[in-house]
């Protein structure tokens, strides 16, 4: 089953069954795409900027968790995911992604501002 589906903190909303109430005025939508194996697109739709950047690493945590283990050095559940937040309007102030498939892995982010970046960078 998909972490995200079954992560206690997430209601599914009445609209659609891949939309999800974060908290309040938080809505969180997924989609399931399958290149070679599930990797999720994530929309967060919050007018609350500051507070949806500083909890990404810890949402990205709830559907992508971190567990390697010899069988799966990686560890992560997915190859890979993009997540974008944006607000009620349709306007994308955070976008974060990343991808496991050797020999091109890595990701990146994006902010509108400085202060939104959910992780360091230089």
């Amino acid at each position: 089953m998909n972490p995200l589906l079954s992560a206690r903190n997430l209601t599914p909303t009445s609209t659609a069954p891949e939309s999800f109430e974060l908290g309040p005025g938080v809505v969180v939508s997924v989609q399931m795409l399958h290149p070679l194996q599930s990797a999720p697109v994530i929309l967060i739709s919050s007018d609350s900027m500051q507070s949806i950047a500083k909890a990404t690493p810890k949402i990205i945590d709830l559907f992508d968790p971190h567990h390697p283990t010899a069988a799966d050095p990686g560890g992560y559940a997915y190859e890979g995911y993009f997540l974008v937040a944006q607000t009620t309007n349709g306007v994308p102030y955070l976008a974060t992604f990343n991808h496991w498939r050797p020999p091109h892995v890595g990701g990146g982010e994006w902010a509108a501002t400085e202060s939104l970046y959910p992780f360091a960078h230089g």
